[in-house]
């Protein structure tokens, strides 16, 4: 159901760990996944256990609103609580994860007492046990990483006990100077048990080599452990308070209050957990910090707002991970049929297929439409979960935005300060997806993608009102039927609007009817030409319908201080549209001269004498000499001021909005993924319209212009 993107994320942490570990670079050996609620974070990084060594972690405050997967409440609290110097929440960090590699090395010796076990086994073995056993595995981990704090003994730091497990999972020798610990709950289980865990946990590991040799990614790498932290916001919270007295209510402040963490202000836990899982950058270890939090400067800051010195260098930070399914519904992944219902399309059930797992996998569940319906309008909102008070139930000013921009698809200016933090508080409240952050992690290209049910959550009732001349109307050139006869009886049903990222998906019949079946419209780009906004109409006579049924409306939005004449005027051949039709379709097109004052009176005045002698020069003269220059980019090729380290920085100023260019991973399955997540529609990309079945398996590829400067006839490319 994960539409394969747990593969994506398998070869994304392998790349990043083999190009950054072999360097031993600081803080390289993790990476955050950045993406709004319900998308599938938590699931994509839990199929990643089948093909990989994990160790799983959810540290979400308890905040009630049936949230899942379920915390891991003692780790969270042992993590969590605020202590009175930095060292001493250090120490603590350096205990747990030590204790947590020794009790893992100690589980493994016993399966490896049964017998010889491969690293894809031994992570198969694990995850059964852990599965059964986690919250009492994890209690006791806290308690012996607490007895350990109190007694002062037998503590080392997580260097050397992670070599041994990291030992035992390759089946290398073993250090005989190092310890294992085990804990209870593995001291106490039964031979029996063990058998079926190492059992069944063979039988899982070999459909999952299949499915890697399936995919061709290699079952052995030399990244053998991933340890990841789900809700990993909740680590904001300052460690520690810069007092000798226990941290009280006025003492105690989260890194939100400020924003991010700087040299001389509290460091949160997460950055403390960054630096002791620093030490194991030489071993074949990787870090993933899950979060709905899209603040880039502090999960993932560029290097000029990090708060480690050895962030601060030149080499730019991990980006963080933003490709996660989406339209991955069993039935979209075999297809829609092209002959759908009017009354299927509008129910509840097939909206919830399209979009982020979240609603079609509670529906399939024990949640009834109704219950759907709720919590779509709570997650878009920014409701409180069962709050007491009715004015937490009503949405804020962020809420209402978000309402909008579900519906009108706003952009934000990518050259904004990033620091009013409105954009990053859409995606981390009111379920705004985050398409990519860029390798320098500046900024964040987000937006809200064709969600039906979302969009029938938060959608008023539109009453159109036909004038009678109109609807009794003929097209021009005079011939009936008149526009009553011919789209009186069609159907008009979108919610919310699509990006259009080229010209043709909106005016081709199959790309309104995967429009009209998502109860979407398209808008297009600023440059589109004739077409602002698509609205698609289905003419079917029943309930059945298929792209063969579809036509438009056209419009286009005019600001001009006089009414434009007939040269505005455009049809369907103009737009090239409707090509697979064979027959005469109508279609509307509609012009909306919104910037046309009223006519006022104004008096006539006698040019001066000086204004006639140039009127008289000018039809005299001999037309100026013009050479013309164009000059394209920003570079220090082309503007030799332009010092080449500053380079980026002019770029960022002068860059126009192509962020999926400045995407941190540029190879075919990364930006497959991210057009998956539908940013723009594009008629001849198989990943906007894959669900449908047809024939349209192509995948555009845009490439950057490169800087150049034209003088006249000639070109000159930039060297």
């Amino acid at each position: 159901m994960q539409s394969g993107v747990e593969f994506l994320a398998l070869k994304t942490v392998r790349d990043q760990w083999a190009a950054n570990v072999p360097l031993q670079a600081d803080y390289a050996n993790f990476v955050t996944v950045c993406q709004s609620s319900g998308t599938g974070k938590s699931r994509m990084v839990d199929e990643l256990g089948q093909y990989i060594f994990t160790i799983p972690f959810n540290v979400r405050a308890d905040e009630g609103g049936g949230a899942y997967p379920l915390p891991d409440e003692e780790v969270r609290d042992y993590l969590a609580p605020t202590v009175s110097y930095e060292e001493a929440y250090i120490q603590r960090c350096q205990i747990f994860f030590s204790t947590l590699f020794r009790a893992i090395s100690g589980f493994l010796i016993r399966c490896k007492g049964e017998g010889s076990l491969s690293a894809l086994q031994l992570a198969h073995v694990w995850r059964l046990f852990l599965g059964e056993n986690r919250g009492t595995f994890y209690s006791e981990l806290v308690e012996r990483s607490r007895q350990i704090a109190r007694t002062g003994g037998d503590y080392v730091g997580p260097e050397a006990p992670f070599a041994q497990l990291q030992a035992l999972v390759s089946s290398e020798q073993l250090d005989p100077q190092q310890s294992f610990s085990n804990l209870p709950v593995v001291a106490n289980l039964s031979k029996d048990k063990l058998h079926s865990y190492i059992s069944n946990g063979k039988e899982n590991a070999e459909n999952a080599k299949k499915a890697l040799d399936t995919r061709q990614i290699p079952v052995n790498h030399g990244l053998k452990v991933v340890i990841y932290f789900d809700e990993a916001h909740t680590l904001l919270k300052a460690s520690y308070v810069e007092q000798e007295d226990e941290p009280t209510a006025e003492t105690t402040k989260t890194v939100d209050d400020d924003l991010k963490p700087t040299v001389g202000m509290r460091k949160s836990m997460y950055h403390h957990i960054l630096s002791v899982l620093n030490t194991l950058k030489e071993y074949g270890f990787f870090a993933i910090f899950l979060s709905t939090s899209s603040r880039i400067r502090i999960l993932a800051p560029p290097p000029s707002q990090a708060s480690s010195a050895r962030q601060t260098d030149d080499r730019a930070p991990l980006a963080p991970i933003t490709e996660i399914a989406f339209d991955c519904h069993p039935d979209l992944s075999a297809g829609i049929a092209l002959n759908q219902k009017l009354s299927t399309c509008r129910s509840i059930e097939f909206m919830a297929k399209f979009g982020r797992v979240l609603f079609w996998a509670l529906l399939e569940g024990s949640y009834t439409p109704a219950q759907v319906l709720n919590l779509a309008k709570n997650k878009i909102a920014g409701y409180q979960y069962r709050a007491s008070d009715a004015s937490l139930r009503k949405p804020e000013e962020d809420g209402t935005l978000a309402c909008l921009d579900l519906r009108l698809s706003f952009d934000y200016d990518l050259r904004r300060d990033p620091l009013d933090g409105k954009e990053e508080r859409l995606v981390e409240n009111h379920m705004r997806l985050c398409y990519s952050v860029p390798t320098q992690c500046a900024y964040l290209w987000s937006g809200y993608s064709s969600e039906p049910l979302l969009a029938e959550e938060t959608h008023a009732a539109t009453i159109r009102n036909c004038k009678p001349d109109v609807a009794s109307s003929s097209p021009d050139p005079k011939w009936p039927p008149s526009f009553s006869e011919a789209l009186g009886r069609g159907w008009i049903r979108f919610t919310h609007f699509g990006k259009l990222g080229d010209s043709t998906c909106g005016v081709s019949q199959m790309g309104l009817y995967a429009a009209f079946v998502r109860g979407m419209a398209y808008i297009g780009k600023p440059n589109q030409g004739n077409s602002d906004v698509i609205i698609p109409v289905c003419l079917a006579k029943s309930d059945d319908f298929s792209p063969q049924d579809m036509t438009a409306i056209f419009v286009q939005f005019k600001a001009r201080k006089v009414k434009g004449g007939h040269r505005h005027d455009y049809t369907a051949e103009d737009l090239e549209a409707f090509p697979e039709c064979d027959r005469a379709l109508p279609y509307c097109t509609l012009l909306m001269e919104l910037g046309i004052p009223p006519k006022c009176r104004s008096a006539k005045t006698v040019g001066s004498s000086q204004e006639l002698r140039r009127k008289e020069r000018r039809e005299n003269s001999k037309p100026h000499l013009r050479y013309n220059i164009r000059a394209f980019g920003s570079t220090s090729n082309i503007y030799k001021p332009i010092e080449r380290e500053h380079q980026d920085d002019y770029h960022n100023v002068f860059r126009t909005m192509a962020p999926l260019n400045e995407h941190a991973r540029q190879n075919a399955e990364h930006i497959s993924q991210i057009l998956t997540m539908k940013p723009e529609w594009t008629c001849d990309s198989f990943n906007s319209l894959h669900w449908l079945k047809s024939e349209v398996t192509t995948v555009s590829d845009d490439e950057l212009e490169e800087p150049k400067v034209e003088v006249g006839p000639v070109t000159l490319i930039g060297t």
